[in-house]
């Protein structure tokens, strides 16, 4: 997933790798980062993978930059029905039917 224009008080990191609980990682990648009137505007990637260092995505930026695009396109998000039926089934198990 590609972010245009990103803003921030801080200068972005190039790459930088959030841990999460199941073992994978949210990752961010920073490419056209400039300064802008007080702050910093800059292009972001994100995705999310397992077992990926940050050195193996410093090693290869574009080529994980292009993961990042395609990650955006198959990416799919669940149905409103298929989150509905979810919440149903959920709200059904806590009520024990």
């Amino acid at each position: 997933m590609i972010y245009r224009n990103t803003q921030s008080n801080q200068r972005p990191q190039i790459v930088r790798l959030e841990s999460l609980p199941d073992g994978s990682a949210n990752v961010w990648l920073t490419r056209d980062i400039r300064e802008d009137d007080g702050g910093w505007l800059y292009d972001a990637g994100f995705f999310n993978a397992a077992d990926v260092t940050e050195a193996e995505i410093t090693a290869d930026l574009d080529g994980w930059w292009a993961y990042a695009e395609a990650w955006e396109r198959s990416s799919a998000q669940p149905t409103i029905e298929e989150r509905v039926a979810d919440m149903e089934a959920a709200v059904l198990a806590l009520l024990g039917g």
